[in-house]
């Protein structure tokens, strides 16, 4: 029963901060859902928004089942119409959905809020920010931030701070981020015994390249175990307050296509 009134709070919350303007990132991330099966399946990583132009941008999340993604929209700051969509999310693409969103106003600060659905039942709505480019020729200040290389080696998430680097990142307030390539390194598992004497991860199933018990041919598992791979860094909390935030660029396009 508590965990019901704590839950219908957080939802409340979430649908006031879109109608408001206001933006917490912490509001919704890793609170439980209701036993009983009142509710849709859970956002495991959180939102991301990306691909952004002067009219159009993609936001992104991921189920843990098969569900339909409703998306709400509007500009941050006046009484702008909030929009609609809705987009389903299957298992031909593990479980995530993507929608694009047309028809936007350059420059501008949009909110979002997304919610899954599957038959009656409704997961937590999360909400996320994201600013549309300004026209062409315009000229704005630009701040990015970039990265590459995480968790290789078996160097993997600790469980005493994580990828704190991120949240060092975020304080620039940057307007996107380039996740230039190696965010993952498939080649390896993650162990809870780490690579260096004393250094300890949160452990992973996922197996590194040559584990006996793949079959590298079937493309069905060689894909599940690419899936596993990425869901690790993208369900990290430093990350997804990260995404929430800003718009991000993964290299290759890895993580907006998981499931793809």
């Amino acid at each position: 029963m508590l965990t019901f009134i704590y839950t219908r709070l957080a939802a409340r919350f979430a649908q006031r901060i879109l109608r408001e303007g206001r933006f917490i990132s912490y509001v919704v991330l890793g609170l439980p859902l209701c036993s009983g099966n009142l509710w849709a399946a859970d956002m495991l990583h959180g939102v991301a928004s990306g691909d952004v132009t002067e009219s159009s941008a993609v936001v992104w999340s991921r189920a843990d089942e098969k569900a339909d993604m409703r998306v709400s929209y509007a500009p941050a700051m006046g009484a702008g119409e909030v929009r609609t969509m809705t987009v389903p999310a299957g298992t031909d693409r593990d479980f995530t959905a993507q929608a694009h969103l047309t028809g936007l106003s350059a420059d501008t600060l949009y909110r979002y809020q997304i919610q899954f659905v599957a038959d009656s039942r409704k997961s937590l709505p999360m909400a996320g920010i994201f600013r549309t480019a300004p026209v062409r020729k315009a000229e704005n200040s630009v701040a990015l931030i970039w990265s590459g290389d995480l968790a290789g080696q078996r160097y993997c998430r600790r469980p005493d701070f994580g990828y704190r680097i991120f949240t060092a990142m975020e304080k620039f307030r940057p307007d996107f981020f380039v996740a230039n390539g190696d965010m993952i390194y498939a080649d390896n598992d993650c162990p809870a015994e780490g690579i260096e004497p004393d250094w300890q991860n949160v452990p992973d199933t996922f197996p590194g390249i040559g584990d006996p018990r793949v079959d590298w041919e079937n493309p069905a598992e060689l894909r599940e175990v690419f899936n596993a791979h990425w869901r690790l860094p993208v369900s990290q909390p430093h990350i997804s307050r990260l995404k929430l935030q800003i718009k991000v660029r993964f290299a290759l396009r890895a993580a907006l296509r998981l499931g793809r």
